[in-house]
């Protein structure tokens, strides 16, 4: 049957799929190619870029490092944790910030992920811009998704392991369950066992995803770095499932910790997540825990989370009731995993001899008919007929942001305006807005990084002097002073 799916969707080249119910596998499967030059098949070992799924496994770490410190908590304070180089933004944060509000997203500081893009960046120097990032909401106020929250959690367990993010998770959850292919794409050394990533244009051709940019998006390798396979993450979810046990049945954590990992901790804004048609066994996600959500599907308790990066998608759920576990990766854009969750809920139903609310051919095309293409793959064009409000050669110059870096903003060989951020390149072209601009990306991110708003700012005599880039984060915009 998956096969049949697979061969009907061509906008997604792989796909690894695994399955386990009752400490047995039932499905570790990979469909598609790895690369569509090549025509390298996708097989269960192909790994594949996990991206935000890493969450769970840095949360593992962390809670089992303290589990053992004897003397921390997950109620230990950041600040302490850091040392004196760290410091947020405010006092309040400073004074009472704990394990578990970066854990369970309560922080209440935004994502700012482009600032992976800053080829300066590095685990050292992200404490000290982190004083710089102010808070979109209160402390605890409520759910707030960042991956930086991942970042202060990977740079703790490394103070409290002494070795590097990388080398803690294979000594501490790759090798104890016997994950023998699964690594960091910050240090994987090439794609020769992995999946490229894909995404599309407009008209839906498949541009692959460069390798550099990969990496250095693992750079807070527990937000959002982990590569592994189907073989692998079967063994990942026995572990959550058996209570922290490896394939051998040997105990690699304390019960107890692994449920402080599942423990609903912040209720979720939007609690529906229901891509399915005419249906009423919606799938449900309530509250957020450590890495985990925590809903149901068709009244059964249910475990999940989402990964996404560039050219990648993950998805992985976990029924305890059932006693299963699915995880699904795949290479090309599945936003707001409208398809992996459809995927998951037949393959749930097709092992508990429950009637599904659709047959396999809705998934050749799922989601369409139901939702336009647009809606779920998000690629644009930018609009390239429109009139700057002055001369380009105002807005050029050097800007800089204390938690960002440097930016770059100039004409380029072919006259056009530029803008450089890191390894990320933009030729800029004016919105209808006044001094605001488009960004088409070119180089290392070529069509994969699109900027929707950037947007220039004058002092009272209409003179430039610093540019907001409402794409680099839309709850907590960065403003980048120019300085020549």
């Amino acid at each position: 049957i998956l096969k049949k799916v697979f061969a009907h969707r061509p906008l997604t080249p792989g796909i690894s799929i695994g399955v386990i119910k009752d400490g047995k596998i039932l499905m570790a499967n990979g469909y598609g190619v790895a690369d569509i030059v090549t025509r390298r098949p996708v097989t269960n070992e192909t790994l594949f870029e996990i991206a935000s799924m890493s969450k769970a496994f840095g949360a593992t770490l962390l809670v089992k490092q303290i589990g053992r410190s004897g003397n921390l908590s997950i109620h230990s304070k950041v600040k302490e944790l850091l040392g004196p180089t760290f410091s947020f933004a405010d006092a309040e944060r400073n004074q009472l910030a704990e394990v578990n509000d970066i854990l369970s997203q309560q922080l209440g500081i935004p994502g700012h992920i482009y600032m992976k893009l800053d080829l300066n960046l590095t685990r050292t120097n992200l404490l000290t811009r982190f004083k710089y990032l102010n808070g979109s909401k209160r402390l605890r106020e409520s759910f707030l998704y960042s991956g930086m929250n991942y970042g202060l959690a990977m740079i703790i367990s490394e103070k409290l392991g002494g070795k590097t993010w990388e080398e803690l998770i294979k000594q501490e959850i790759f090798d104890p369950l016997g994950m023998t292919s699964s690594t960091v794409m910050s240090i994987i050394p090439d794609l020769s066992n992995a999946a490229r990533g894909y995404v599309y244009t407009p008209n839906y051709t498949l541009i692959p995803v460069e390798f550099s940019l990969s990496r250095q998006w693992a750079i807070l390798a527990s937000a959002s770095g982990i590569a592994s396979n189907a073989v692998d993450m079967t063994k990942w979810m026995n572990f959550h499932l058996s209570g922290g046990r490896n394939a051998m049945n040997v105990s690699v954590m304390s019960p107890t910790l692994v449920d402080m990992l599942h423990a609903p901790r912040v209720k979720l804004p939007h609690s529906s997540t229901s891509w399915q048609p005419g249906t009423t066994d919606r799938m449900m996600e309530d509250t957020y825990a450590y890495g985990w959500k925590n809903g149901h599907y068709r009244g059964y308790k249910l475990m999940n989370h989402g990964g996404t990066s560039w050219g990648y998608s993950s998805f992985i759920s976990l029924y305890p009731d059932q006693n299963m576990g699915i995880f699904t990766a795949l290479t090309g854009r599945d936003r707001y995993y409208m398809f992996q969750t459809a995927l998951h809920n037949f393959l749930f139903d097709h092992a508990n001899n429950i009637t599904s609310w659709f047959n396999e051919s809705v998934l050749y095309t799922y989601p369409d008919p139901w939702y336009k293409r647009e809606t779920y793959l998000g690629a644009h064009d930018v609009d390239k007929s429109i009139a700057p409000s002055r001369s380009l050669s105002e807005y050029t110059g050097t800007y800089i942001n204390p938690a960002y870096g440097d930016l770059f903003v100039f004409m380029n060989d072919m006259n056009n305006l530029e803008m450089t951020y890191g390894m990320g390149s933009w030729n800029l072209y004016p919105r209808h807005e006044r001094d605001q601009f488009s960004g088409a990306s070119s180089g290392d991110i070529y069509r994969v990084i699109e900027l929707n708003r950037i947007e220039f700012i004058t002092d009272h005599r209409g003179t430039i002097t610093s540019v907001k880039q409402h794409s680099f984060d839309w709850d907590d915009p960065p403003v980048f002073v120019k300085i020549s």
